[in-house]
């Protein structure tokens, strides 16, 4: 008898709960929206986008939001306008069944600004694709220059690891390999400033501290090469004035070697 009873209070339960839905779905396809909200994501500390953009390409879609039934409100066509802002990396939009209509804003992240060769300048972000430079924000990461031929029209690392004519051309894909291991690691990050391609193809790094330059070469063998300098570091900064060293090579072998200014 306890059981037939248990089992008959579950049941009862769940048709609760079915009704609840279904209210919630027929009640949500009859109220009108009466708050739209954006929520933009921030963290890292980038503010590329901001509120007012974000309501700017939707109402430019050229429908109202508020006072709107949710039914009719379509989402999908919300979120793809969304997306075409050039610093949004993903855009959900959410219905809530008291009414509300909240868009939530994923930023892409930069980890590097392109100084071009032919003078143009665009952000490198954290998937290996182009980026656009914002007129109301300037992301502090470290600068490529130099010897660079990739236009922001072409930059893609996935595709030019696609491509292997692509691969021998460019070196956006090597470079990108260098800013991720130097953007993981807190001393790297705060001391590469920049990053040259010189015109043998080989990748110098510019630190803020110290007068010289590390030949890093190619993109082989990142960890080692960072360790390498590391130990470097750590074995002479407290007997050698860094600034007396113009270069710091660190293309061969388990060895490091430099050249002092004279």
């Amino acid at each position: 008898m306890k059981k037939i009873l248990h089992i008959s209070l579950w049941i009862l339960v769940v048709a609760g709960l079915v009704t609840l839905l279904s209210f919630a779905d027929k009640s949500r396809g009859v109220t009108s929206c009466w708050k739209f909200e954006v929520e933009i994501e921030r963290e890292n500390d980038f503010y590329f986008i901001d509120e007012d953009a974000v309501k700017t390409a939707i109402y430019n879609l050229g429908d109202s939001i508020v006072g709107t039934p949710l039914n009719e409100l379509d989402i999908t066509r919300i979120r793809k306008e969304v997306k075409t802002i050039p610093a949004v990396k993903d855009v959900n939009v959410v219905k809530s069944v008291d009414g509300r209509l909240t868009v939530q804003v994923y930023q892409r992240t930069p980890i590097a600004r392109v100084l071009n060769k032919d003078g143009s300048s665009f952000y490198l972000d954290s998937e290996g694709r182009a980026m656009p430079l914002s007129k109301k924000y300037t992301a502090k990461v470290p600068v490529l220059y130099g010897n660079i031929m990739e236009s922001a029209a072409n930059i893609s690392v996935r595709e030019i690891r696609r491509d292997e004519a692509k691969a021998s051309k460019f070196l956006m894909d090597d470079l990108f390999d260098v800013v991720k291991s130097i953007e993981t690691d807190e001393f790297w990050k705060a001391q590469i400033e920049s990053i040259y391609v010189n015109d043998n193809r080989e990748i110098e790094l510019l630190p803020r501290v110290g007068n010289h330059r590390i030949i890093f070469g190619d993109s082989q063998n990142i960890d080692k090469k960072l360790k390498k300098l590391m130990a470097f570091y750590q074995e002479t900064v407290h007997a050698v004035d860094l600034n007396k060293y113009k270069t710091i090579n660190l293309k061969y072998r388990d060895q490091v070697v430099c050249e002092k200014h004279y």
